[in-house]
């Protein structure tokens, strides 16, 4: 079947979430899938406005089973850009990054060693999973 943590209701202007990512151990996906939702709602709202109005469960599923993958990914891309962005406020974040950092770094592999322990550190200031923060050193 067709599984999603969160889906956002265009129509109904309502983001519906899987009760089982509330759990405290997911708080940082949850966070996200709802973050990710109204980047959509945000950035894609006349997309989903002009094709995804839907009668049935049958409809939904099948508009996604034939949306065209390019744009499926250019869609969740741009979706979870927008929820990094949205709860990891770039300045905030890299001046929580500079804090922790040590200088110079010996080697390439000294520097993703100190990111990836940095990122990990860092994940419970901005509740998000350390691979959101990874994702936005990338993007940036």
């Amino acid at each position: 079947g067709l599984e999603t943590e969160a889906e956002l209701s265009i129509q109904e202007k309502t983001i519906y979430v899987d009760s089982r990512i509330f759990s405290s151990s997911l708080e940082f996906r949850s966070r996200f899938s709802i973050a990710h939702e109204i980047g959509h709602y945000i950035l894609h709202k006349d997309f989903y406005t002009n094709h995804m109005i839907f009668e049935s469960i049958d409809e939904y599923i099948n508009f996604y089973r034939t949306i065209d993958d390019r744009q499926y990914r250019f869609l969740e891309r741009h979706a979870n850009e927008f929820a990094g962005a949205f709860l990891v406020p770039k300045d905030r974040f890299w001046e929580e990054l500079k804090k922790r950092l040590e200088t110079p770094f010996e080697s390439d592999a000294d520097i993703q060693n100190q990111l990836i322990f940095v990122c990990e550190e860092l994940k419970d200031v901005f509740n998000v999973s350390a691979q959101v923060l990874m994702r936005r050193i990338v993007n940036e």
